[in-house]
């Protein structure tokens, strides 16, 4: 900060540009009040890949070269991409003639250059979040540890009168409403820029004017945007353009021009008429403490003079704030991972997800002997039991079976709701009492950058087998989009074709996280998965948990103790013959599919239904013939499997 010169606020812009963004941005690098850090983009007003590039552009125009850009989430948290050609045309930001872009973007996803601008900063950072809010809320699920390293979020979305997309609906909220409500949840201070103000914001032709008449460039630029931009907002009967992403700027540099009320606001996630509808409790009926300073009224003459006042101020002089030297972010991406532990043996690299949990740590067994997997690591995920009782439970068995893989902590619950655990199968601790060592420490990095690391250390995509609830790896493709192409495929135990072991459609792992599930279908991801349909075929027999225990290893008998404990719980899944191995019988699968029968076909989950949360769909025997999405597991040679077992238990 210069001597004389007031304390600037620290902001990160995150947009989908976009007409209104492009302005916003424009206001935000005019204002000497303002520090941006850093600017991301998100799937929006046009794919990313578009986005990136009008970013690349407006940044350009500006002159702005001393700020790192970075490209985000090309796709919701959950559910399909919603785009606004019809608003914003076909590159989302026709209408002008722009520059070539000069800007690079950063080899940083737009989550990680988020998180290490917060860490590096001295002040707390507002967000300003000008389009689908899912990199904010991907960066919430990823970085908790730096929620407090947010000052506050000032974001354009919503409307608690009514919407624009759909009666109920903002195009930016009904884009992600998940990851909408994840934001308004946080408990981080938001200021709401919604349609309610907004549309107060406009710029009529006459002060559109005014901009061209400043000559130059940008004033053209910005002149021809808004008339595009109108051009939409003409037929449908405005008088101007709403330049509604410009107040979510306004509400940090000139909060003095808007009306404000502090109100609670959540977000409907579900709902036939009113999906993406941000609900505000106007009359306090809730009883709620309030979340969020929505704005209702804006002075407009100040509005338009603070607009043409910034759009003259870079024309005559350039951006009007202290230039640092260009410091990179430290890249991550662009430093070689550290080197990951390899098995002893070979086999196909393999990152193993779970919830330990009986069933899961009889898996980690199996695992660690099989030569046809080469487990780099081993990630933890609550569901089974609570984050913190897992991973002691999956640091124990490592301990005792003196296996040489990091372990590394995940997600303490669900993408988007609370976490349900089995407490009623595996007991409080996730073992039915089962004592293991003391274990080591955890890998510090969290469990989706460990699976990022090792898919980037190794020379060939890897397998994720995942046997809990599917949330770290949801939040890995979130956070790390070009991780897809890195990962072979995931064989993932959960669902349930014909019935569930949870309620009466669905199955566990499922029911706990269904939109971390369909997060994972629908990613491109190549997608194995065994069903209860076929685990349940997976039983092991008292007789059989015998022959285990006369290996008389310490293994075989950590084995033998959780599963005999897990046997009279679970026995009636398999009509009584005995204990349902569901996880191993995914380990098993993923190292051979020798004995095992499937078919590529759809797969879905059921993410709203009341009755049916959780629910795998399928269309295996339906006439539905919809586009496969993954591989369903069907059968298994129950002989073959046991045998495995054994001889993998054999081997320590």
């Amino acid at each position: 900060m210069h001597a004389g010169t007031v304390a600037r606020i620290p902001v990160i812009l995150d947009g989908d540009p976009g007409h209104d963004d492009a302005v916003a941005w424009l206001l935000a690098f005019a204002s000497p009040g303002l520090d941006v850090l850093g600017v991301t983009t998100v799937a929006g007003n046009a794919g990313v890949e578009q986005t990136t590039r009008n970013a690349r552009q407006i940044l350009t125009l500006l002159g702005v070269r001393d700020v790192p850009l970075a490209q985000g989430a090309d796709r919701p948290l959950v559910g399909d991409t919603t785009a606004a050609a019809t608003v914003h045309g076909a590159s989302g930001l026709d209408g002008a003639d722009l520059p070539a872009p000069l800007v690079d973007v950063s080899p940083l996803p737009a989550v990680e250059l988020m998180a290490e601008l917060l860490r590096s900063s001295e002040d707390p950072v507002w967000l300003v979040p000008t389009g689908p809010l899912t990199n904010v809320a991907t960066l919430l699920l990823a970085h908790p540890e730096l929620t407090g390293r947010i000052a506050g979020i000032s974001l354009m979305g919503g409307g608690i009168l009514a919407g624009n997309w759909t009666p109920a609906a903002e195009f930016n909220i009904l884009a992600d409403p998940e990851a909408a409500q994840l934001v308004f949840g946080s408990g981080v201070p938001i200021r709401q820029a919604g349609l309610d103000v907004t549309h107060q914001a406009m710029l009529l032709p006459a002060e559109v004017e005014r901009v061209r008449a400043l000559g130059g460039p940008l004033a053209q630029v910005v002149a021809d945007w808004v008339e595009f931009f109108f051009a939409f907002h003409r037929e449908r009967g405005y008088a101007g353009a709403p330049l509604h992403d410009v107040v979510a700027v306004v509400a940090l540099t000139r909060p003095e021009l808007l009306t404000t009320r502090d109100l609670y606001v959540e977000v409907e996630t579900q709902g036939e008429y009113a999906r993406g509808a941000t609900v505000g409790d106007v009359h306090g009926v809730s009883g709620r403490e309030p979340n969020a300073r929505v704005a209702f009224g804006i002075d407009r003459p100040g509005f338009v003079e603070l607009v043409v006042d910034a759009v003259a101020r870079l024309t005559a002089d350039g951006p009007q704030r202290p230039v640092r030297p260009y410091r990179p972010v430290p890249s991550r991406a662009a430093t070689p991972a550290a080197p990951v532990l390899a098995g002893d043996r070979g086999g196909w690299p393999t990152v193993i997800d779970c919830d330990p949990g009986t069933d899961d740590l009889a898996a980690l067994l199996l695992a660690r002997q099989l030569p046809a997997l080469d487990v780099r690591a081993v990630t933890v995920v609550a569901g089974n039991t609570d984050l913190d009782h897992a991973t002691r439970n999956a640091l124990g068995l490592v301990e005792l079976i003196g296996w040489d893989v990091p372990v590394a902590r995940g997600a303490t619950g669900p993408l988007t709701r609370e976490l349900v655990t089995a407490a009623d199968i595996h007991g409080s601790d996730g073992l039915l009492g089962v004592e293991l060592p003391r274990g080591g420490a955890a890998d510090p990095r969290p469990a989706w950058q460990v699976i990022r690391d090792v898919a980037l250390a190794s020379a060939v995509p890897i397998d994720v087998v995942a046997v809990g609830p599917l949330t770290n790896v949801a939040i890995a493709l979130a956070v790390y989009p070009d991780l897809r192409r890195r990962i072979r495929r995931v064989v993932a135990m959960g669902g349930g074709v014909e019935a569930g072991n949870t309620t009466a459609a669905a199955e566990f792992n499922a029911y706990v996280d269904p939109e971390a599930m369909r997060r994972v279908l629908t990613d491109g991801v190549p997608f194995w998965l065994c069903p209860l349909d076929v685990t349940h075929q997976a039983y092991i027999t008292a007789p059989e948990l015998a022959r285990v225990r006369a290996l008389g290893t310490p293994a075989a008998t950590v084995f033998a103790d959780v599963i005999e404990r897990y046997l009279p719980v679970v026995a009636r899944y398999a009509g009584g013959r005995g204990a349902p191995l569901h996880d191993p019988l995914a380990v098993a699968y993923a190292a051979d599919d020798e004995g095992f029968g499937s078919v590529r076909c759809f797969i879905g989950v059921e993410t709203r239904g009341e009755r049916t949360r959780g629910m795998t769909i399928t269309d295996r025997f339906s006439d539905a013939s919809l586009e496969p999405t993954g591989c369903l597991v069907e059968t298994v040679d129950r002989k073959r499997f046991v045998a495995t077992i054994l001889e993998a238990l054999g081997r320590y």
